[in-house]
């Protein structure tokens, strides 16, 4: 019998891309990472995965960052404060939920269909926005 290993982390990854501080500092769920010297202004692509995050430079890996395995769930969600003009930024684009949610925290995540942005608020969806209803910035 033949058995084949099977990659999964293709499958369970989740991509981002970042812009490297001049103090070679990138942002990662909240998380402040520091990377190798030599990257500052280029733009990193951070693969994340359960239990560690992976940063590429012109597909090359650069630095790998291990998390605790109760923070594998927590990747999924982004947060941010909504703005006094009830908006809010993510990946690159802003997006509108009304000044009467200004200045709450909200956790952002995106729907596993991957076309819709969803805005949680104390674990209730606050609003339900397509990916491309956000103008980008």
């Amino acid at each position: 019998m033949n058995v084949e290993t099977v990659n999964w982390d293709s499958w369970i990854a989740t991509w981002t891309e970042q812009k490297v501080s001049k103090q070679n500092v990138i942002s990662v769920c909240g998380k402040k990472l520091v990377i190798l010297e030599g990257h500052v202004g280029t733009r990193v692509k951070i693969c994340m995965l359960e239990g560690r995050y992976e940063v590429y430079a012109n597909d090359t890996l650069v630095e790998t960052f291990e998390t605790s395995p109760g923070q594998a769930n927590a990747a999924m969600f982004v947060e941010r404060v909504i703005a006094k003009a009830g908006t809010f930024k993510y990946k690159r684009r802003t997006y509108y939920v009304g000044c009467q949610h200004a200045g709450k925290a909200v956790r952002v995540q995106e729907a596993a269909n991957g076309k819709d942005v969803l805005v949680f608020h104390d674990d209730d969806l606050l609003d339900r926005k397509a990916i491309t209803d956000g103008s980008v910035y």
